[in-house]
């Protein structure tokens, strides 16, 4: 069981969202980060997750927005 990338897209908006408020709105910043971020090469492979660490991540409320 992988995190579903609702997740990751949920999460990643409320870190741009936090990003801009700590930031005064550098809209400009944010472009730059999300530039560097998108140059990232994606060799990594996602790691399954068992029904019992999702299980414990919705318990404790993680940052698992959606």
């Amino acid at each position: 069981n992988k995190i579903p990338k609702i997740y990751f897209y949920t999460t990643a908006c409320m870190w741009a969202l936090y990003y801009l408020k700590e930031t005064k709105f550098d809209v400009l910043g944010l472009f730059k980060g999300l530039l560097k971020i998108t140059k990232i090469k994606n060799n990594n492979t996602r790691n399954k997750l068992s029904h019992q660490s999702m299980n414990y991540l919705q318990k404790v409320e993680a940052r698992l927005w959606y």
